[in-house]
């Protein structure tokens, strides 16, 4: 009986302690999108999402369609979705093609990502 309870205390403290030493960029970008703190949420995902992770990028294109934290922009955000759909995200290749039947966005493959304005 102690071994169990010993046994259950420490995988408790590993999950406790890989919890707070497993967040990151990313985990607090998400976090602070969920907290609606779009700015912090940009600035923490867009330097992701340039390096390539799908997740970041899927979030930074859902900010450029929505306007949070940033301007509205449709060719960002297509921009953002195909990449992180080139990495068979999911969730991306779903927002990629409502932004394109929506007429939102160019169906282009262009790689290069749009110009500020």
């Amino acid at each position: 009986m102690h071994i169990r309870r010993f046994t259950g205390a420490c995988a408790l403290a590993l999950l406790l302690i890989g919890g707070v030493a497993a967040a990151g960029p990313l985990e607090d970008g998400i976090a602070a999108h969920g907290a609606r703190d779009y700015a912090r949420a940009f600035a923490l995902l867009r330097p992701l999402a340039e390096r390539g992770d799908a997740q970041a990028q899927n979030l930074v294109g859902l900010m450029h369609a929505n306007g949070q934290g940033v301007a509205r922009d449709d060719g960002r955000a297509v921009y953002w979705f195909r990449q992180a759909a080139r990495q068979n995200h999911i969730k991306a290749g779903r927002n990629l093609a409502y932004m394109l039947a929506n007429g939102r966005g160019q169906a282009g493959t262009d790689d290069k990502q749009p110009e500020c304005q």
